[in-house]
Formats: C-alpha cells, sequence, structure tokens
C-alpha cells in the first residue's frame, strides 16, 4: 500500500519511489535502543533540491512528551489534525515549511 502511495516498489522492508515529484524511500527497521529489546522505527528519507535544507522528526509520543513540551524543553509542531496531532511528536527546522509538506492529505497517509 506505501509503495501504490508514493507511485513507486515494495522492498523487503519498506517501499522506493516517487512523491509529488521528489525521490523518497521509507524504511521500517528495529532500533535496539535499550540494550535488551528492540524497538520498531519508520525513516521516511526524501530527497529535497539543495536550496531547500530541512530536517523532520515524526514519531509516536511517549509518556514524557506533554510534560517536556509544558515545560519547554521540547518542541511539538501541531499541524491542524487533532487525531494527528495527539498522536505524533513533529519536530522541525525551519518549522516554518512543515505545514507545507505535511500537509492534511500526507497526514492521512500515517
Amino acid at each position: 500500500m506505501i509503495a501504490e502511495i508514493i507511485a513507486g516498489v515494495a522492498t523487503s522492508n519498506g517501499a522506493t519511489g516517487r512523491r509529488d515529484g521528489l525521490v523518497t524511500a521509507i524504511r521500517f527497521v528495529a532500533r535496539d535502543d535499550t540494550g535488551s529489546t528492540s524497538v520498531p522505527w519508520t525513516y521516511v528519507e526524501v530527497e529535497l533540491p539543495a536550496a531547500h535544507p530541512l530536517s523532520i522528526h515524526v514519531r509516536r509520543h511517549a509518556l514524557g512528551d506533554r510534560r517536556s513540551i509544558r515545560r519547554g524543553d521540547m518542541v511539538d509542531i501541531e499541524l491542524g489534525d487533532p487525531e494527528f496531532d495527539r498522536t505524533f511528536l513533529v519536530e522541525a527546522a525551519p518549522s516554518e515549511v512543515v505545514a507545507d509538506i505535511l500537509d492534511a492529505q500526507t497526514v492521512n497517509t500515517f
């Protein structure tokens, strides 16, 4: 299904293709963050034009995130979709371009 969204092909652990004309790769991996258990991660890599540097980190909210956000230790960019905003943490730089990239159509694929 993801391969169809990015007009590409499925791989053994994800898909590669193009989305809005940009080369895109999505990979599902297991990271060993604790030393004893693996944690599932999804990597989305998009080749952007050199004139548009951008870094976006999206993950499910963890237990302590809300407290860190309230203290100002963490920034969570809200995109206007209540369910998505409640479920996912979005950190990005420059933050002002994120809402244009993560539009309603894109957010609904998560």
